[in-house]
């Protein structure tokens, strides 16, 4: 992972080369929109038509955190009714996203909202990492969610490797709206 994070882009999105015909050239730049994992799970479980995610890519972290916003609601009116345990836990989530939405469009929650912006991997799973009889990386597997994100995505750790859940996920919702 420390190795991504020494690539910087300009931009947010998924990689290519900058000029494909030169196979000497070994200049990566931002092409496309970012194909994150969220936004597979979204088109291949969730139904959700692939025309309704961001088409393009993005110039600021804080344009990048309100489209996951919007695909957070997306998801969200997408899903099946018995996706859902009761009308309160619709309401939930239902609260949830928007106040999401709100603290992306009222604060910029980065200080390096214009970049330069980091490799990230959205499935850095122990099961894609190779090793050797020393316990030695060597090499990883399955690249196809990694794009050019915020910086704070590629300098946080994964998921799995956290032993408790953040604070603010332990206040639960209530504190939340009371707060904004």
């Amino acid at each position: 992972m420390l190795q991504l994070s020494k690539h910087s882009f300009v931009e947010i999105g998924c990689i290519g080369k900058a000029n494909d015909d030169d196979e000497f050239d070994d200049t990566w730049v931002v092409k496309h929109r970012p194909l994150t994992f969220n936004m597979n799970e979204l088109v291949q479980l969730g139904g959700v038509s692939p025309d309704l995610l961001p088409q393009s890519t993005f110039k600021t972290a804080s344009l990048y955190y309100q489209a996951l916003a919007e695909m957070r609601i997306l998801h969200l009116t997408s899903q099946r009714n018995d996706a859902n345990d009761s009308a309160e836990d619709r309401r939930t989530k239902y609260i949830a996203r928007c106040l999401f939405r709100k603290i992306t469009r009222a604060y910029q929650l980065c200080e390096d909202d214009a970049g330069p912006f980091k490799l990230f991997c959205d499935d850095p799973r122990p099961g894609n990492v190779l090793s050797n009889a020393q316990h030695r990386v060597t090499g990883v597997v399955e690249w196809e969610f990694t794009y050019a994100g915020p910086t704070g995505f590629a300098r946080s750790p994964p998921s799995w490797l956290l032993l408790e859940l953040p604070e603010l996920r332990k206040q639960g919702l209530d504190d939340w709206t009371a707060r904004y």
